[in-house]
């Protein structure tokens, strides 16, 4: 924690000195530039110069008034420049999610009970599109997901190949209406999401 504090107080100083010399520095440097006017000018300046002046004057307060502003804010202790979420943690942690989802899918199985049921009641129809939607969800989404973080990423590709092809067989037997054909490959759909959940996974802070 003193760590922290040290650095965050170098950062304020490192902000704040070259905002310091540009307050101080700034307002010397403008008023010390004039432009030469001849004697008659001085003595007299026109209501156009007087204006111009004013103007000058004008702006520089307003300037020197910005600089200021921001000096004091970076030099507040108060001030911490926002922390943004790294791209790798984003992606662990949509790897994490992907993961306890497949593992809800196994346990519950309420999609792979849906498959099941539909056979039971030869309702090709709801089989057919079914084994659609749970090709694009579990097999597209999450394990399209979920493989990245896995260690043996061959063996993550070739389950999730697996998976696919057990769906299809799914889906043929409802276009067949071959309920052991559809049965076969909800089984197969089953095993191949154990033997996925079951892989080696990279733990939280490791590269590619």
């Amino acid at each position: 924690m003193e760590r922290q504090r040290s650095t965050a107080a170098a950062g304020h100083f490192s902000l704040g000195l070259p905002l310091l010399l540009v307050v101080v520095l700034l307002p010397i440097t403008t008023l010390a530039w004039q432009p030469r006017v001849s004697p008659s000018m001085q003595q007299e300046p026109s209501s156009k110069r007087r204006a111009a002046l004013q103007r000058r004057e004008d702006s520089l307060f307003h300037q020197t008034a910005g600089f200021a502003s921001a000096f004091f804010l970076l030099s507040s202790p108060s001030f911490a420049l926002p922390t943004p979420v790294s791209a790798a943690e984003d992606k662990t942690a949509e790897i994490k999610e992907a993961r306890d989802k497949l593992l809800i899918e196994l346990e519950e199985g309420k999609n792979i009970n849906r498959l099941e049921t539909a056979i039971q009641n030869a309702d090709w129809d709801t089989l057919k599109q079914v084994s659609k939607q749970f090709d694009a969800y579990l097999r597209g989404d999450l394990m399209g997901t979920a493989r990245k973080g896995a260690l043996d990423k061959k063996a993550a590709n070739s389950i999730r190949e697996a998976t696919m092809y057990s769906l299809i067989k799914v889906n043929k037997g409802a276009r067949a209406s071959d309920a052991a054909q559809a049965q076969e490959g909800v089984n197969e759909l089953r095993s191949n999401l154990k033997a996925f959940l079951s892989l080696p996974w990279k733990t939280e802070g490791e590269g590619e």
